[in-house]
């Protein structure tokens, strides 16, 4: 459960439905809880501490950051500030250590070889304390994850967050996924709807996403209304099945207990009768259906099975297209492919502009 939510970073939460949603989603057996002190300045580390009072403390995982504290103040990764931030950060949340502490969208570190050469020692330090658990790097360019981890050491960093490049437009990440596997690193995707690129309604005036993609995204909010299928829902679809076992974590923000029944409910579906890929194309059957499943594995590519370890057999590629997916959901996810085959990929700039290509 993304947390930044609860901490009115979209809208305005209060305590106790910041605490409900966190009660609802460990009751639904969600068990990662992902904050900041970025998220309202300090307000969802606050909230999430106060609704993990009453949980086990070792059932949960507390997930929260360094580097960027609040809008109106510069992004800072130096050591010192780092120790001061996860001692606060522990203090909001009434803890005794964190589970993940990552690195917070470093593309906006002045010099990333600050990273390496001062954040990062400073929290392997922590994490032989037994302060932090493990240790993570977050960001928006994927480049930055292998600037880091070609520089340090094997161990040094225990997973990384990638938000919006594994959605219905951007798969991006998947290329990435063997060579997080090659270094040892787990991997958590955040961000499936791509910041509400994908609502229903389309995106909010704010979202940084090209006119071109804003475009796009609209006319597949309409394919979709018109097929009769949740654009939401057919995004968290395409971004669980096309990751496949590359990807450890689908983090999504959650702002009340409402949200986590869709969340929960959507992934219960997927793994429901109709939605076992080994059954998908013996319960469908009929020719035009088995005609879009085909269809649907040709326009994701190679982004679908075998990148992830689910195999490399045209068939098994096939079949992991459809995995979870209705015959509606199959074949509106057909169409919005076709629509996005011009902005696949797009993506907008971030960052520090020397730390992006």
């Amino acid at each position: 459960m993304g947390c930044s939510p609860i901490g009115h970073s979209y809208g305005v939460a209060d305590e106790e439905t910041a605490i409900k949603t966190v009660h609802a989603a460990y009751a639904a057996g969600i068990n990662l809880f992902d904050v900041s002190p970025y998220y309202g300045s300090g307000r969802a580390e606050q909230l999430l501490g106060a609704a993990i009072k009453s949980l086990p403390r070792e059932d949960i995982i507390v997930c929260t950051k360094i580097g960027k504290y609040s809008p109106e103040e510069a992004p800072d990764y130096s050591a010192g500030r780092v120790r001061a931030s996860i001692s606060a950060s522990m203090q909001r949340l009434g803890v005794s250590y964190i589970d993940i502490l990552h690195c917070h969208d470093i593309e906006f570190c002045p010099d990333m070889r600050q990273t390496v050469d001062e954040t990062l020692p400073a929290l392997q330090q922590l994490k032989q304390q037994g302060v932090i658990r493990a240790i993570g790097i977050t960001g928006y360019p994927l480049d930055i994850f292998s600037y880091i981890l070609d520089k340090v050491p094997a161990g040094t960093v225990d997973v990384v967050l990638s938000y919006c490049h594994n959605s219905l437009h951007d798969t991006s990440l998947l290329e990435l996924l063997p060579y997080l596997q090659a270094k040892g690193v787990g991997v958590i995707s955040a961000a499936p709807l791509c910041m509400g690129l994908w609502r229903p309604q389309g995106p909010e005036p704010w979202h940084p996403a090209p006119p071109a993609l804003q475009e796009a995204a609209r006319q597949c909010a309409q394919l979709a209304a018109a097929g009769g299928v949740s654009l939401p829902r057919l995004a968290v679809k395409a971004a669980v099945q096309q990751a496949g076992s590359g990807v450890a974590v689908h983090l999504m923000g959650m702002a009340k207990p409402e949200e986590v029944a869709d969340n929960v409910a959507v992934m219960l579906d997927m793994y429901s009768t109709h939605g076992s890929a080994g059954k998908a194309s013996e319960k469908q059957g009929t020719i035009k259906e088995e005609q879009q499943q085909e269809e649907l594995s040709n326009n994701t590519g190679s982004s679908t099975g075998a990148e992830c370890g689910d195999g490399n057999s045209p068939g098994l590629q096939k079949k992991a297209a459809v995995a979870g997916l209705s015959a509606q959901e199959a074949s509106a996810l057909v169409e919005i492919r076709r629509v996005l085959q011009p902005v696949a990929n797009v993506t907008w700039p971030v960052g520090v502009t020397g730390n992006r290509k």
